[in-house]
């Protein structure tokens, strides 16, 4: 082989490489019904998955949720069936182990949220949500209290 052909297959590889390491995951899930509400990680042929779902479920992803590092990493929204599907798209997603938050909020329902390390592929998040109100509170930074309230 020539020099300049080793030199081409040399950059399609570091390409390809680079791309492989960047491009992130999808964290695939269902919300369903029951009597309390939470998150958990079940492997893909968990038999919970395969019942009915809550449709219209607001999904919110967090990156390091208990860091003051945090960052929103996207949310979506469930489908008819419950299932739900976000593509996340943080470096390294897939291949570096992150911890994430998960909430859910629907009107009617208890939220429901939990934090873990981002799941692999053949692993999903259930999210089962009570009947209730929704209480979950957003946190407030406190300077933007002491500016509020004036203390």
């Amino acid at each position: 082989m020539t020099r300049r052909a080793l030199l081409l297959i040399a950059c399609g590889l570091t390409a390809a490489l680079l791309t492989g390491c960047g491009g992130g995951t999808i964290l695939r899930g269902k919300v369903v019904s029951g009597p309390q509400s939470m998150v958990m990680v079940v492997p893909g042929d968990d038999p919970r998955l395969a019942g009915p779902g809550i449709d219209g479920v607001t999904v919110a992803l967090t990156l390091d949720p208990r860091s003051l590092g945090r960052k929103p990493l996207g949310d979506g929204v469930s489908y008819g069936d419950g299932t739900f599907a976000i593509p996340i798209n943080e470096f390294g997603a897939g291949l570096l182990e992150y911890e994430i938050g998960v909430l859910a909020r629907i009107e009617g329902r208890e939220h429901a949220e939990g934090f873990f390390k981002l799941p692999p592929g053949g692993q999903r998040v259930l999210i089962v949500m009570a009947k209730g109100a929704d209480t979950y509170r957003e946190f407030e930074d406190p300077r933007s209290e002491i500016k509020r309230y004036g203390y």
